[in-house]
């Protein structure tokens, strides 16, 4: 009997081993996972911009501009840009897509949501237009965007402040690269 109860002690060691690896690989395989998955991330960032915006006139000709330079950063291809607008008074909002927009005036394919931007010819213009001085498809520094919240039919009149939210978004990682709340003087 004690040659057999010796043997049962032996065994106890090699099952304590094979499970300590079992839980070793189980783990690695899980850090690995995290890992992978964490790198996956990181490698759908989106440009870096940094861009400045001309004063929002109040309402009336040649009012309600809404204007961006692109100051430093990356070049961004325009078609990879949506600029989601937001009037704050009336939480009415709307997204310029599809750009750039053909010749200098936004169609119906460019516009998401509530149909606050004027489709008056000249009142979109640079970097989002393709008849403009800027006609590359690419928002670089130096260059501009240029829309115009529309004020006739189901536009809206702004007040010196009222407040209008832009953001740019970047459709390819969906990452916001600027988000202002511009008010009207």
């Amino acid at each position: 009997m004690r040659g057999q109860g010796g043997g049962e002690r032996a065994v106890s060691p090699v099952i304590g081993v094979i499970l300590m690896v079992a839980i070793t690989v189980i783990l690695a395989a899980l850090v690995g996972t995290l890992v992978l998955g964490l790198g996956d991330k990181t490698g759908q960032s989106g440009p870096t911009i940094s861009v400045s915006a001309e004063p929002l006139e109040a309402g009336g000709s040649p009012g309600q501009v809404v204007r961006f330079v692109h100051e430093t950063g990356d070049p961004v291809d325009v078609s990879e840009l949506e600029f989601v607008v937001t009037l704050e008074a009336t939480g009415a909002s709307t997204r310029l897509v599809d750009l750039p927009v053909s010749s200098n005036t936004i169609g119906p394919s460019n516009v998401e949501g509530d149909d606050l931007l004027s489709k008056q010819s000249g009142d979109t213009t640079g970097a989002i237009s393709s008849k403009s001085p800027d006609t590359d498809g690419t928002w670089s520094s130096g260059g501009f965007v240029r829309f115009r919240i529309k004020e006739t039919d189901d536009g809206y009149v702004m007040s010196p402040g009222d407040e209008v939210t832009v953001r740019i978004v970047h459709t390819g990682s969906g990452q916001v690269l600027v988000e202002r709340t511009l008010a009207a003087t």
